[in-house]
């Protein structure tokens, strides 16, 4: 994480696969939105999500993956958030 260009992610939406719940009954959640930091003293991640939703931090251990997608990059083109098993990987 530390070395992603979080000065470069500030302008994309981005899709943020994390963990949610406690474990062992934590589900994933997909989010949209911005990077607008990242703290290695604390091990967390600032998120934007889409749709004018109050910033959050998430722990760094319960991100599972963090993307992009050319076709859904823009703010208004992708939803806040979206089941998990929902996400087609092909499109």
């Amino acid at each position: 994480m530390e070395s992603l260009p979080i000065h470069w992610l500030k302008g994309w939406t981005l899709c943020l696969d994390v963990e949610c719940g406690p474990r062992p009954e934590a589900v994933l959640h997909r989010l949209y939105g911005t990077v607008t930091y990242f703290d290695p003293d604390t091990g967390r991640l600032g998120f934007s999500p889409t749709g004018d939703h109050p910033p959050m931090a998430v722990p760094v251990h319960r991100v599972v993956a963090l993307t992009g997608n050319r076709q859904r990059r823009r703010p208004g083109q992708v939803p806040t958030h979206e089941p998990y098993d929902a996400h087609d990987p092909m499109t």
